[in-house]
């Protein structure tokens, strides 16, 4: 094919027969070469494809140790690093990849797995690549690093979705919908295993239907809903009955079910559901893990249908089985039921002994439920320590909450990824079909759309605003009625403590003072003179009040407040705060009731915001604040000290928001500033451009 096309092109680019035996010439010395170059790719295949499919194949001995095993794959993996982008290298690459993840080499999976991803999308191979995401999605579930894992399932469920592969498509529903379970997100879930059901059931893969059914009964045991839970197991257990036969299926389904009737009290069906478990073909002694598993569990059953105790040696011995193998979430458990027995036999000293050792440990491996587990245990008979396991229990309780909602999060941004990810493939893949007329009618079409949707938004735009100024009107008139009804309630206080001082206090005082007069008193001199100062002392006392009093019923705060005593009060705070001097003119001849509300209620703002911006940037030691009328036109003038800036670096928010309400009220700016020499803002507004409101203008909170 490339001779091919190297000779179709030299034919048509000739441009006379005097050139015509060069050309033949570079021809035949391409054709040449590339013959070369084919027979030495052909060479390298014949000796390289052979020994790389052997050195894989020879990996998967069991006679051989790790090590070796981890050298032929490397040894393979280098091979294949020779090899052009192909189909082969491609396919072996993740073949091996596979491999390394059996044997754990993580350096090799990394290695190969990059090498698989980067061919495969060379040359277009979906099947690969999709693989390499599953590979990747095993990778991750092994170090629980959720996110990672679903991300790269989903993925590969979306490519296997493309190239319409249904079986593997659905294996990826399966891988993804346990991610959720385990981290609690139970109906998405379950709705990707209905999803694999369907197409299993079509594809009559009944090894895959167990596991869908089976995971489907633990989602619903968490959910709490055991009738639901008991037929999705009892239906998983008849695909290990009729179907094939595979003792150790048939052990986790006798096991899960025995925990369902745990979960549910009935402890007489769980017993006979982990009997069962742990008589089937005496295969559970070869798996330590699983055995001592079902050992704990029908030893807890048999000690809440028992009070014999003949179940303490199942749990002292699969305790003992877990500790020999070192599974750390197994001595947690063992640890917790052998509590409850010491509870149950009324050594709570043991119990307890017994349930710190366990929340030592699920604390040291970081394991969630059996923190919890342990904590609340120890909250309730642990009478020491009590409210410290108490509030662990609480904190960790809320952590995890916070945990899933995060995940859920995340998970449903990694779903919205991948599908935008899929529209715009979809819509680049429909783009390369469209033709110059129809090209040109969805231009007009767009280009209407595009005239149409800026109308509406404008118009959307101007509803907008108005509804603003309208939300602005209403929060400024509730703004200033409080106001109005906190001065009242102040002075209304004032007049009560007025009244009470003078009525009660005044009067108590005076016959006080009267009856002390009139008490015949023998003594010394001296003494009769001290008690003549304190009677008149007294009577100071009470013109003091007196006059107290009717300072607080004649003193009383004025209301509403006038327009420029809020400025001056918002101008006094702030020169507080920014620890500079200030001077406040306003022109006397401005009649403050003709601006409207909302230019006040603007103006008042635009202050707070130039005066922050001082406190802030400005440094400044002086700011001077003047409003004048001239002709019509409301001017607030705002000058500093301070260090100014440069006009071109004027990008601030707060300046922002000045110019949008000075563009509001169609009013005009000035900005006067340069470096070290101060700033200048000068804010211009019409009046007459305004139907002004006949209320009188009240007070501006200051926030």
């Amino acid at each position: 094919m490339l001779k091919a096309f190297i000779t179709l092109v030299l034919y048509r680019n000739m441009p006379n027969s005097v050139c015509h035996s060069y050309y033949l010439i570079i021809l035949l010395f391409i054709i040449v070469s590339c013959d070369n170059n084919n027979f030495t790719e052909k060479f390298i295949s014949k000796n390289h494809h052979a020994k790389i499919i052997q050195l894989i194949s020879d990996s998967k001995y069991d006679s051989l140790n790790l090590l070796e095993k981890h050298q032929k794959l490397f040894l393979a993996y280098t091979l294949l690093t020779k090899y052009p982008p192909d189909s082969f290298k491609s396919k072996y690459l993740e073949i091996l990849t596979y491999n390394a993840y059996l044997t754990k080499d993580s350096l090799l999976f990394k290695q190969a797995i990059k090498g698989a991803s980067t061919t495969a999308t060379k040359i277009y191979d979906s099947l690969t690549l999709a693989k390499s995401h599953w590979n990747y999605g095993a990778y991750y579930l092994d170090l629980n690093i959720y996110d990672s894992s679903y991300y790269h399932y989903r993925k590969a469920h979306t490519i296997f979705k493309n190239i319409n592969h249904k079986y593997y498509e659905a294996k990826m529903s399966y891988n993804m919908a346990i991610i959720l379970s385990r981290q609690f997100d139970y109906m998405k879930a379950e709705i990707l295993l209905f999803k694999a059901i369907k197409i299993f059931e079509t594809k009559s893969k009944e090894q895959q239907l167990y596991y869908c059914y089976n995971l489907l009964g633990v989602i619903y045991l968490e959910l709490e809903e055991f009738q639901k839970s008991l037929n999705y197991h009892k239906k998983a257990q008849k695909y290990i009955d009729n179907k094939f036969n595979n003792s150790k299926l048939k052990i986790y389904n006798y096991n899960n079910i025995g925990l369902l009737y745990q979960k549910l009290g009935d402890h007489e069906n769980a017993l006979t559901y982990f009997n069962h478990a742990l008589n089937v073909d005496n295969q559970q002694r070869a798996d330590s893990a699983l055995y001592a598993r079902l050992l704990d569990n029908r030893a807890y059953s048999r000690m809440h249908i028992s009070n014999s105790g003949l179940y303490h040696e199942d749990q002292l011995k699969a305790l003992e089985i877990r500790k020999r193998i070192a599974n750390l979430p197994g001595i947690i458990m063992s640890q917790l039921h052998l509590a409850e027995h010491y509870l149950k036999c009324k050594d709570t000293g043991t119990a307890v002994q017994y349930a710190r050792k366990s929340y030592a440990l699920a604390n040291s491996i970081s394991l969630n439920r059996e923190i919890l587990d342990a904590a609340a245990f120890l909250a309730k008979h642990d009478s020491r320590n009590r409210q410290q396991y108490l509030e662990r229990f609480i904190s960790l309780t809320t952590e995890l909450k916070a945990q899933e909602r995060n995940t859920r999060n995340k998970f449903t941004r990694i779903r919205f990824e991948t599908d935008r990810y899929i529209e715009e493939n979809r819509m680049l893949s429909y783009g390369m079909f469209g033709t110059v007329a129809s090209s040109a009618i969805i231009l007009i079409v767009l280009g209407l759309l595009y005239l149409l949707f800026r109308q509406r938004s404008r118009n959307r735009v101007l509803a907008l605003e108005s509804d603003r100024q309208q939300a602005n009107e209403q929060i400024y008139r509730m703004t200033t009625e409080l106001q109005e009804r906190l001065q009242q309630g102040r002075n209304q206080e004032r007049k009560r403590i007025s009244e009470v001082m003078h009525d009660s206090i005044l009067g108590d005082l005076f016959a006080l003072r009267l009856h002390w007069g009139f008490l015949n008193f023998t003594g010394s001199e001296e003494d009769a003179s001290t008690h003549n100062l304190y009677l008149i002392e007294l009577q100071r006392i009470e013109n003091d009040i007196r006059e107290l009093s009717h300072d607080l019923e004649h003193l009383q705060t004025e209301y509403p407040l006038e327009f420029e005593h809020i400025v001056e009060r918002l101008i006094k705070k702030r020169s507080a705060v920014g620890l500079f001097n200030y001077i406040l003119e306003i022109d006397e001849r401005i009649d403050w009731n003709l601006p409207d509300n909302l230019i006040k209620l603007n103006l008042y703002r635009i202050l707070g915001e130039a005066l922050q911006n001082v406190i802030k940037h400005a440094d400044a030691a002086n700011v001077e604040v003047h409003f004048k009328m001239m002709n019509k036109m409301l001017e607030m003038k705002i000058s500093d000290n301070g260090k100014g800036m440069s006009m071109k670096s004027e990008k601030g928010i707060g300046l922002k928001n000045i110019r949008n309400r000075v563009r509001r009220l169609k009013g005009n700016l000035q900005l006067k500033s340069k470096e070290n020499f101060g700033t200048t803002l000068i804010i211009t507004i019409p009046l007459k451009n305004y139907q002004y409101e006949k209320v009188p203008f009240q007070n501006i909170v200051d926030r």
